[in-house]
């Protein structure tokens, strides 16, 4: 028995005596223990930058300490808890991810989800570095979602109220729908899919660059395109990810903002330092119309990751950032950064 259990079922155990013998409290335990399953990440990153106006700096942070809670409270019935912490953001622990799943894939094809979760969008990324795709699109919110899994086929749909109003309506009036297909056979792996938002500013960067998010002129939809492959030690990834609409409330060239972006990986893994698998990455990605949140024109990755012991990795990366030339309101300046990363896993 491990010493969180142990810990758990002493806890338990100790309020229950005032009820039940000693031995009576820990089946109860067990009880309640019985269908949970706990896990986490844990990255430390240390890291050296040079901006675009050339100025060096650098710096060790515990970057992510990820804790997450599944529960099987039921036949149909489970629970998914995320506690989240970042040195780089809030540095306070927070529920990332937290809500009640009505279903069972491995008995049913269909689920209801409510609670706080992460919509729009996969962003799959074999690099340190968040792809610019998730920069501009990744929405947490609290959400009532339906789906599907079949034979491959997969897709949802969602509803929610969000944290940006038009015309100050506080009510749900904010949706979107993903589809997708999944396919894996004798080494090969294929997912293709497609998200749509009614409502981008929801996503965590662009509400951090309206003025107002309780008074926006109206809502942007949005869309992404993903598609990823695996055969044999080969990992592809691209991402496409452009709004539907201007932001009025964000400007490019004295317009209202229409940011897109570009995600496109290639990655080749193989046992080659004593059985170890070694991953070697390169990506490029672009966006357009995204200098108003801050985001890079253009960007060049190159990373190194090795399992360096059970559940245990290394990994390097370089990454260039190219800005927005000087008639767009940029520098048209570099910004280099070589990161390394540990990270345990359990």
């Amino acid at each position: 028995m491990n010493s969180l259990r142990k810990a758990c079922l002493t806890a338990l155990g100790a309020t229950a005596l005032t009820v039940a013998a000693p031995a009576q409290a820990e089946i109860i335990a067990e009880d309640i223990l019985q269908g949970v399953t706990i896990s986490g990440l844990i990255e430390v990153n240390a890291w050296q930058t040079e901006d675009y106006a050339g100025v060096d700096s650098s710096d060790l942070t515990l970057a992510t300490v990820e804790l997450a809670i599944d529960a099987q409270v039921h036949k149909w019935v489970s629970g998914h808890l995320v506690l989240l912490f970042e040195e780089d953001d809030t540095e306070d622990l927070t529920v990332d991810v937290g809500y009640i799943r009505v279903g069972n894939l491995d008995h049913a094809p269909y689920y209801l989800d409510a609670g706080r979760m992460y919509l729009f969008g996969g962003y799959e990324t074999n690099m340190i570095s968040d792809p610019l795709t998730l920069e501009i699109g990744e929405t947490q919110v609290s959400a009532l979602k339906v789906g599907f899994d079949v034979a491959g086929a997969y897709g949802s749909l969602y509803a929610y109220n969000g944290d940006t109003q038009k015309n100050e309506d506080d009510k749900i009036e904010n949706f979107g729908a993903n589809l997708g297909y999944a396919y894996e056979n004798n080494g090969l792996s294929l997912d293709v899919g497609i998200d749509y938002t009614s409502n981008l500013l929801d996503s965590g960067l662009v509400m951090d660059n309206i003025a107002d998010a309780k008074a926006v002129d109206d809502y942007v939809g949005a869309m992404i395109a993903h598609a990823t492959l695996n055969i044999g030690g080969f990992n592809f990834i691209a991402e496409y990810l452009t709004a539907l609409d201007p932001i009025k409330e964000i400007t490019f060239n004295g317009t209202g903002a229409e940011p897109t972006a570009l995600n496109v990986e290639a990655a080749y893994t193989a046992p080659l330092l004593a059985g170890k698998d070694v991953t070697f990455a390169v990506g490029y990605q672009t966006t357009e119309e995204a200098l108003g949140l801050g985001l890079a024109e253009s960007r060049i990755l190159v990373g190194v990751g090795v399992g360096i012991f059970d559940n245990t990795s290394l990994k390097f990366e370089w990454k260039q950032d190219t800005d927005y030339e000087t008639g767009d309101g940029g520098t048209g300046e570099d910004a280099n950064t070589f990161t390394v990363q540990l990270a345990v896993e359990f």
